[in-house]
């Protein structure tokens, strides 16, 4: 079967999850396949070359292309490329036109597909593996050779506008946008996933001068679960290795700098096409946070493992959180707050942290502070055994996501593209348990320590204007009584 699709954006794989209260020790408890190392080599031009074995035997492999290129890279006269470009990545080459590609791609089966975050775009393939040689040679004519026309970049137009008017009732995605915004401002990091204006930069010449900027073998990493180290090299060679490294200098990504202003959207009437089927004002508390390599990675997840939250409505199952702050002091104490969660990305020199609130218009004052007063709960009287859940969440939730190959090869590309290298899921485990108490309020009293963002839209005539400016006021003797109190 043939599927082509976008995936959902990149998994961090730190999420908050439901586990026994009981420790989790990885020393002994690991299965074969999470001992895996990875083989990695580079061509000529700069490609680097990274496979896994499948030690299960499965006839399946999964191939992943990674390169360091997304809306952050976009500005000016390239705003909103990195979203065309990712729309378009399977829309034809110069030798297939998109009626062959659709047509090899049904011959090949299994699924392809791209996706593209603000820092990377990957395209994905999982396939047989006797079908390895056509899918490579797929992968690299679809990423090396695309082809742009005037007609499909107007359907991609006409479909941006459209989703520009229904991106208000996706809080999930409008929401993220306007917390970058507010963390960076309006370039760089700032960039919305999904652009807005009039696309007049959006023609064939333009996307393809974007590509041929950034789209070099020597900035792409290809990699592979299930495909022999010296097979995938030699295709590798074949498909990518007849390509010279640049000649000219990658246009330079703009350096990730905080901005911390407040970012309101009002509207008349706040959605109500949401489960509630009630008008609700969607709000994010943003916060400065960790990059991929920082020291402080491990302990921001754990605060969000901490905190956690998600929607007032659940079915259960695993995975939920339900036992994270923000659910059972938040959500379950307060029926007028529809959603309470905490993410955190971790970019390749920054990251940010953001909690997500929602709630009717009259109530989101209160549930702002609500939220606000639980972090400084989780400060001052956070419980070892929150803690150790919180280890068991974590660790518990990298191993799930890393059964699937999918992820996996994700993990292993954006491992590689961050930091250069791969690290296994034993060491991630490892650094989860040398996580102290002392760390997490570190990252706490570092959050609170500071004039806080807001992100909000929808109604906000119930939302003060000053309400980031008198919390920190308030804040700072609470921090001074506390400070004796907790290891800082």
């Amino acid at each position: 079967m043939f599927a082509v699709g976008r995936t959902n954006g990149a998994r961090q794989l730190l999420f908050s999850a439901r586990c026994n209260l009981r420790s989790f020790s990885t020393e002994g408890a690991l299965p074969q396949e999470m001992r895996r190392t990875v083989q990695m080599s580079t061509l000529p031009n700069g490609m680097r070359v990274v496979s896994q074995p499948c030690p299960t035997g499965s006839p399946l492999a999964t191939l992943g292309l990674i390169l360091p290129y997304g809306c952050r890279f976009d500005s000016g006269d390239s705003a909103g490329h990195a979203y065309f470009i990712n729309k378009l990545a399977l829309g034809g080459t110069k030798k297939r036109p998109k009626a062959v590609l659709v047509k090899d791609l049904e011959m090949l089966g299994g699924s392809v597909s791209t996706n593209v975050t603000r820092e990377s775009l990957q395209y994905a393939a999982a396939i047989h593996i006797d079908d390895t040689d056509k899918a490579v040679e797929l992968l690299a004519d679809v990423a090396l050779h695309p082809v742009y026309t005037t007609d499909a970049i107007a359907q991609e137009v006409d479909f941006a506008q459209f989703l520009n008017t229904e991106l208000v009732h996706s809080p999930e995605q409008f929401l993220p946008d306007l917390a970058y915004a507010a963390a960076f401002g309006s370039t760089g990091l700032g960039n919305p996933l999904t652009p807005t204006g009039h696309f007049t930069n959006i023609t064939p010449s333009a996307l393809a001068a974007t590509h041929a900027a950034h789209f070099h073998p020597s900035r792409m990493i290809l990699a592979a679960i299930g495909v022999p180290h010296e097979r995938l090299l030699q295709l590798a060679h074949l498909y990518f290795g007849h390509v010279p490294a640049a000649s000219t200098a990658t246009p330079p990504q703009t350096p990730a700098q905080w901005v911390g202003q407040d970012m309101r959207v009002a509207l008349k009437e706040s959605s109500s096409r949401n489960p509630y089927r009630l008008p609700l004002t969607q709000l994010a508390l943003v916060f400065p946070g960790y990059s991929w390599g920082h020291k402080m990675l491990f302990t921001v997840s754990l605060v969000q493992c901490l905190l956690g939250g998600g929607q007032s409505f659940s079915s259960g199952g695993p995975g939920k959180g339900m036992y994270s702050r923000l659910y059972t002091h938040v959500l379950n104490n307060n029926p007028q707050i529809f959603c309470a969660t905490a993410l955190h990305a971790a970019l390749s020199d920054t990251g940010l942290f953001t909690i997500h609130c929602s709630s009717e218009p009259h109530h989101i004052q209160d549930t702002t502070v609500r939220v606000l007063s639980e972090i400084v709960s989780t400060l001052a009287h956070c419980k070892p055994e929150e803690l150790e859940r919180a280890r068991n969440m974590l660790k518990g939730l990298i191993l799930m996501n890393l059964e699937s190959k999918a992820i996996a090869c994700e993990d292993i590309c954006r491992q590689v593209l961050m930091a250069g290298r791969w690290q296994d899921p034993i060491s991630f485990c490892d650094s989860i348990d040398k996580v102290t108490m002392g760390d997490v309020q570190q990252v706490l009293y570092n959050m609170l320590n500071r004039r806080i963002t807001i992100a909000a839209y929808g109604d906000l005539s119930h939302l003060p204007t000053n309400l980031a400016d008198g919390f920190h006021q308030a804040m700072n003797p609470v921090l001074r009584s506390l400070k004796g109190k907790i290891q800082v």
